[in-house]
């Protein structure tokens, strides 16, 4: 058998940084805030502009309505295996009860990159123009 040895590297491997979100307007926004300026809209921009299919269009007492998974959507065949949430925008998938936020919610219909391009551009959207510096030491 081959004897096993320890690899020798000649150079130090660099060690990369995960890339920075980009920003389009340059605006500082938290999470908290975008949520409470989006308010009860969050369910008309889910549906009619990224695109998520319910059953109902509206709430039950609780504040949830039944929809479509992404990924899961036939009305035809399935039944609905997802709950939107009114009030903070969650979906829960109710077949594993994992829930991802308005914002991966944007991601995961395809409508932006990632859940910092969405949460900037509803905050330019639903908030205006804000300061240029971060009044945060780390605004995530």
């Amino acid at each position: 058998m081959p004897r096993l040895v320890i690899p020798r590297l000649t150079q130090t491997p660099k060690l990369q940084s995960a890339p920075k979100p980009t920003r389009t307007s340059g605006n500082y926004y938290t999470r908290e805030e975008v949520l409470t300026a989006v308010g009860t809209y969050k369910w008309d921009i889910a549906c009619s502009e990224w695109g998520l299919v319910a059953e109902n269009a509206g709430p039950n007492a609780n504040g949830w309505c039944t929809c479509y998974i992404p990924g899961r959507e036939d009305p035809h065949s399935s039944r609905p295996s997802g709950s939107f949430n009114f009030k903070d925008g969650t979906l829960q998938d109710r077949l594993d009860l994992s829930c991802i936020s308005f914002f991966d919610l944007g991601v995961v219909l395809g409508k932006f990159a990632n859940w910092q391009e969405c949460r900037d551009t509803m905050g330019d959207r639903f908030i205006g123009k804000r300061c240029k510096e971060s009044p945060y030491k780390h605004s995530y």
